[in-house]
């Protein structure tokens, strides 16, 4: 059985204080921190899992040059995301115009869920912003033993903690109540 991890990169894969050390706090100047890699590392090697890339950069092309208000201009980071972990990366989540990200995630959930040719024990969602209006597709009464949200801190990204309550949630040690929102 497989795991499958919703990936956002921003406040993740880099944080605040990374970003101030390199950049001296210019906004949008981001790099992927190694420290918040590492803890990611941790979780490909001791869980089966994959990854569904649910950042918004997932819809834009590899190459695009973003430019904020005061003109600086950075760079996607999928493209190193991708080559750096193209074994684990096994798809976007779908993105409908209409709707928010986390409609999308859900969305996707179902239909994984729904394909009896997947063998798929959980789902994480691993994120820096709060997920809103999940209870409306929370229609199953399962669905908290096999779907869980991790927020990670804008300011330091995926940390020791996480990763490690990420590993036992999908090797079946538990679900997690306190300090962590459950959808």
């Amino acid at each position: 059985m497989i795991n499958i991890l919703y990936l956002d990169i921003d406040g993740v894969l880099n944080n605040r204080v990374h970003d101030c050390l390199l950049f001296e706090c210019e906004p949008l100047k981001y790099k992927l921190d190694p420290f918040n890699l590492m803890f990611l590392d941790n979780i490909l090697e001791r869980t089966n899992t994959r990854i569904i890339l649910s950042t918004s950069w997932r819809n834009y092309p590899d190459d695009h040059v973003f430019m904020n208000a005061k003109g600086w201009e950075y760079t996607s980071l999928l493209p190193q995301l991708r080559s750096d972990y193209r074994d684990y990366i096994v798809g976007n989540a779908p993105h409908d115009s209409g709707s928010d990200k986390y409609t999308d995630i859900l969305k996707s959930i179902e239909s994984l869920k729904m394909n009896p040719k997947l063998d798929i024990s959980s789902f994480a969602i691993l994120d820096d912003d709060p997920i809103q209006g999940l209870e409306k597709f929370n229609t199953d009464p399962d669905f908290m033993e096999y779907v869980h949200w991790f927020k990670t801190s804008k300011m330091y990204g995926l940390d020791e903690e996480i990763s490690e309550k990420i590993i036992s949630f999908f090797n079946g040690e538990g679900i997690y109540e306190e300090g962590y929102t459950q959808i």
